[in-house]
């Protein structure tokens, strides 16, 4: 192509088209492409498609098949023609592309390996990879046959009760049982009350009238071993009387037999209640100790008294020093009391007896009432407390600064 500038409209344009030369051409005049193009003078033409000045073949390319098409906007061109050259050319579907049979949309072919078939699921309403089930190859690998031993002249017949098929012999489908002796594998010799139980080598059953109890599933471990020991929920064997019921009415501390404490006085009291007896105890003694608070002054302030068995001694007064004594197991009052009051300085203790005590707070309760004291019907207990007021000065006791001194009170009955 040659182009060249139009001075008038001051733009460049081909001049000369010049293109796939042949012998004999010459240059004329193209108002199509309003430039020289090479042609045959006169209009002629050597017959050849490529000598048209609208066509532009690519010779080196032309192939098979090919076809002109419009090059716009000044010739023709040969090219194939495919699907996307095409206008307005409908939607395929993928299998139109690919040539596929898994491009198909109601195919599902995830996991296929080879010898797998397709089936239609309804669920997916697609063809899906399944693989191929070989089937049996012998009749008792059927699912629904159960085969044992076979023999000559055999019959397969339905079992209803397990819904399978097995084998038989013909005779013995055609015999007619009448009792279950009648059969081949049962012992014919019944036992009264007995049971049927399978031989050793499982070929018949045999009547037999026990059976062991290592036969039988289900049992507890006492059932073969006979011990005691090996019994679940078992009753308590009591180890001592107070675990029993007393159906006998014996006596008991609390019935019959008042507060039996080693050294008391006993009073056992028959069922009927007539003619209880009292076994006196002898040069019964009862202790309480004490110790004062620090000093000359010392109280019984936050001070708790050690007690023997049979009395219980109760601080009313702290500042005073005067407590209530009560008793158990006694029915008669003490006969005697003495007071042990400690010097700590030299560690001697002041003997007094009740009657160098103080007399105003030296006294028993009678309890009861004035006309009927308890402590006239041997009622001796919580309503009829001793009182004795056992300050130091009392007792003979002596301390100095940061001591504290003991008093020990005895009670003899």
């Amino acid at each position: 192509m040659i182009t060249g500038m139009n001075a008038t409209l001051n733009q460049y344009s081909p001049t000369f088209v010049i293109s796939n030369i042949v012998g004999g051409q010459t240059l004329v005049f193209d108002p199509i492409k309003k430039a020289f193009v090479n042609g045959y003078a006169n209009g002629t033409s050597s017959g050849s498609l490529a000598t048209l000045s609208d066509v532009q073949l690519n010779q080196p390319g032309l192939i098979t098949g090919q076809v002109l098409t419009w090059n716009g906007p000044n010739n023709w061109t040969n090219k194939f023609v495919d699907y996307n050259s095409l206008t307005n050319a409908p939607l395929l579907s993928p299998v139109a592309t690919l040539g596929t049979l898994s491009s198909l949309s109601d195919v599902n072919t995830l996991g296929l390996v080879n010898g797998d078939t397709l089936v239609w699921n309804t669920s997916t309403g697609k063809w899906v990879v399944t693989p191929v089930v070989s089937g049996s190859t012998t009749l008792s690998g059927l699912t629904d046959v159960n085969i044992v031993t076979e023999s000559d002249k055999q019959v397969l017949y339905f079992d209803a009760t397990t819904s399978t098929w097995k084998n038989a012999n013909l005779g013995n489908l055609s015999k007619s049982v009448l009792d279950i002796t009648s059969l081949k594998d049962v012992n014919s010799t019944s036992v009264q009350n007995g049971y049927l139980q399978w031989n050793s080598t499982g070929t018949s059953v045999n009547y037999v009238t026990t059976i062991p109890a290592t036969s039988v599933t289900g049992l507890s471990t006492v059932a073969t071993s006979g011990n005691y020991i090996d019994l679940s929920n078992k009753p308590v064997i009591p180890t001592a009387t107070s675990q029993l019921i007393n159906d006998s009415l014996f006596l008991t501390p609390t019935t019959g037999v008042t507060q039996v404490i080693a050294g008391h006085n006993i009073t056992v009291t028959p069922n009927s209640g007539v003619g209880a007896v009292t076994i006196a105890s002898t040069a019964n003694i009862e202790k309480v100790i004490f110790q004062y608070t620090p000093g000359a002054a010392g109280n019984f302030v936050g001070v708790t008294p050690v007690t023997s068995a049979g009395i219980t001694a109760t601080i009313i007064d702290p500042i005073n020093c005067v407590v209530h004594y009560t008793f158990t197991g006694y029915i008669t009052p003490p006969v005697a009391i003495m007071t042990y009051g400690q010097n700590v300085s030299n560690n001697t203790f002041a003997i007094k007896t009740n009657g160098q005590l103080p007399s105003n707070n030296t006294t028993i309760a009678g309890g009861g009432s004035t006309a009927a004291p308890d402590l006239l019907s041997g009622n001796i207990g919580a309503t009829t407390p001793l009182t004795l007021q056992t300050r130091m000065s009392d007792t003979g006791a002596s301390a100095g600064f940061g001591q504290r001194a003991y008093l020990m009170i005895l009670f003899k009955f």
